[in-house]
């Protein structure tokens, strides 16, 4: 279980907390360059991937980890032994219309790390791409999960659960979120990720 407080106190060392009179650009400057080289650091340490991708051997693994993010990300296709396609439509036609993924977010400020599952579909005759999180439904995506858990739990991350990322962070702003709108996810992972 995760110390709620000590999340936030974990949160707050990367940003500066608004008030209505303080001027903080100085110290808000400094707290960007240091994620910045933080992010830096990590993201050029690919052994995570590598990782991850030998531990789901039978699922192909993508890094779709953006380096203005505070994370790696990666999605894992939850179709066993199949290859992404360069051509996403085509991907979906040979998967029956439909599309699982495990995305696993790992943070590089702090040792966490959150997985949600995503489903995909593609409607032609609407030329619309409809995305959606979905609840655990087939016993091989618990088993990727459980494998996924194991391999970062035992490098000392940290697992924080769908309440932990939506907690909103009072007096704290993101490029992409307004103050007191800005939530776990959005400061320890990216903004860029809408998990309503």
């Amino acid at each position: 279980m995760i110390d709620k407080e000590k999340l936030l106190t974990d949160t707050y060392k990367y940003y500066s907390i608004y008030s209505d009179n303080n001027d903080i650009s100085i110290k808000d400057k400094r707290l960007l360059r240091e994620r910045k080289i933080d992010q830096k650091g990590l993201l050029e340490d690919q052994k995570i991937f590598q990782d991850i991708v030998a531990t789901v051997k039978e699922y192909a693994v993508v890094d779709w980890t953006d380096e203005d993010a505070c994370c790696y990300e990666f999605k894992i296709l939850l179709h066993k032994n199949q290859n992404i396609l360069d051509d996403d439509r085509k991907l979906i036609e040979v998967l029956g219309g439909v599309r699982h993924d495990l995305r696993v977010f790992i943070s590089v400020l702090e040792p966490y790390y959150y997985m949600f599952l995503e489903e995909t579909r593609y409607i032609e005759a609407e030329n619309q791409w409809l995305f959606r999180t979905i609840k655990l439904s087939k016993q091989d995506m618990a088993k990727v999960i459980k494998e996924v858990d194991n391999c970062l739990l035992s490098k000392g991350y940290r697992k924080l659960s769908e309440n932990d990322v939506k907690m909103v962070v009072p007096q704290i702003e993101t490029e992409l979120r307004e103050i007191n709108e800005a939530n776990i996810f959005d400061c320890l992972f990216t903004d860029v990720v809408n998990l309503s």
